[in-house]
């Protein structure tokens, strides 16, 4: 998928550089996130200044760049070790426990895809002189790990929130941003007619996938709460026959399943009591 995004988007995104300029408008400067570290190749051969939007805590980038800068046989020791700790310039003591998934080695490893591309990012940040990372966080939050870097200029930003809540609007309003997958269009209506303070939000985001004994033991816990629930769980697991749960039917009645909705509007209505 990174492969196809960088093939085809590449093209388009320095044709809309150039139509800009073309038409009187020219793009000053371009903003780019996670896992698109060709972006910033397309600014510099398009002759505008870019910066990474790092959507993660300051923290966690200092990490990633110590791991593939002179620190990561340190690092690797305290992940088989977890008694071990490990102090990065500029950030606490810190235990396997504290480190980015994607870091920490795992039987299943489901985020080491996303490692060569962070190197590959932070490799084209090297490249550049003193390049600006606009991050998700704020002085008073980070202010030793947003210094740690020093050919970096991180500069905190948030916290990042819908632009919605700060004008004071409904938070429901879709009018900028955009989602990973297709959300399902009625659950605001099934959560407008719950209780208020009732209902359990269960998501374990866009990339973990749990093994059916889990799903099971998530589904009886569920049931036995006694409460209503709102439960994320993609269409290619739930269409899978034989990984259907065993309660579906109960779960259906008790709960609600959708295989993707905005957790900031599921969290900003009355009906939310709690999440999982």
């Amino acid at each position: 998928m990174l492969s196809e995004t960088r093939n085809n988007s590449s093209p388009i995104l320095r044709e809309i550089i150039a139509a800009s300029a073309a038409e009187g408008n020219p793009i000053t400067c371009l903003v780019y996130t996670l896992l698109l570290p060709w972006a910033a190749e397309v600014a510099r051969d398009c002759h505008i200044p870019s910066a990474l939007l790092w959507i993660q805590p300051a923290t966690v980038l200092d990490i990633y760049y110590y791991s593939f800068n002179g620190h990561g046989e340190e690092i690797t020791k305290i992940c088989k070790d977890p008694s071990c700790s490990i102090e990065l310039p500029g950030l606490p003591s810190m235990t396997s426990h504290d480190l980015p998934s994607s870091i920490v080695p795992s039987s299943s490893d489901q985020y080491s895809f996303a490692l060569p591309t962070f190197k590959e990012q932070l490799e084209k940040l090297d490249s550049e002189t003193h390049p600006k990372v606009l991050v998700n966080t704020f002085d008073a939050l980070e202010p030793e790990a947003l210094k740690a870097i020093q050919k970096y200029n991180l500069i905190g930003i948030g916290p990042l929130i819908p632009s919605a809540f700060l004008d004071g609007k409904d938070p429901s309003d879709t009018s900028f941003g955009g989602d990973l997958f297709h959300k399902s269009g009625n659950y605001i209506e099934w959560l407008s007619s719950k209780p208020e303070s009732s209902v359990i939000y269960v998501s374990f985001g866009s990339l973990l996938v749990l093994p059916k004994p889990q799903m099971e033991e998530i589904a009886r816990g569920l049931l036995q709460s006694n409460r209503p629930f709102l439960w994320v769980i993609r269409s290619e697991e739930e269409e899978k026959e034989e990984d259907r749960l065993s309660c579906i039917e109960e779960v259906k009645q008790q709960g609600m399943i959708v295989p993707w909705c905005s957790q900031v509007e599921v969290l900003s209505r009355p009906a939310f009591w709690d999440v999982l």
